[in-house]
């Protein structure tokens, strides 16, 4: 996956052309993935903001998902940094050489995967679903790919006893 490619892909669509007659001011705001190694698929997305509204579209096909509003209007969405160095590819990597550092024997089976700003640079925001109900969550620089953040955590440790 490469970001300016998936991109330029998209923005050469006659749906995101006839989209942007109608949003001119429509700033591209983040990208979401999801690589399923179990199921072996694979899904993009990027996100365009327009004032308060979020539009998504899907790279295969390309087509507008949909329009939804901004949920949370107390962060700010800023436009994303399309200077990446760090792909998802070399993420992956990242999060395979950390999970070998860490000697995490389970077996990575899904990586869903937000690239977004945080503190104004674009930052891979990453859960990672592992065998035996493991989670693994890891905030990796997209331009520098150092990991800014990373916890492992077992689903339980997620889910809370009703009482």
């Amino acid at each position: 996956m490469n970001l300016k490619f998936l991109i330029e892909k998209l923005e050469e669509s006659d749906v995101f052309k006839d989209f942007k007659k109608e949003n001119p001011d429509a700033q591209l705001c983040a990208g979401f993935f999801i690589l399923d190694f179990k199921e072996k698929r694979e899904e993009q997305n990027l996100d365009y903001k327009i004032k308060d509204k979020i539009a998504t579209f899907s790279l295969d096909p390309i087509s507008l998902k949909g329009v939804e509003d901004i949920l949370d209007k107390t962060k700010p969405l800023n436009e994303l940094d399309t200077g990446i160095k760090i792909e998802l590819e070399k993420a992956k990597q990242i999060i395979d050489e950390e999970l070998v550092k860490n000697k995490i024997s389970n077996r990575l089976e899904k990586i869903i995967a937000v690239l977004q700003m945080k503190d104004d640079k674009p930052v891979w925001n990453i859960t990672c679903m592992l065998s035996g109900m493991k989670i693994m969550i890891v905030l990796i620089d997209a331009v520098e790919g150092k990991i800014l953040k990373f916890e492992n955590k077992s689903l339980f440790d997620l889910v809370r006893p009703m009482k």
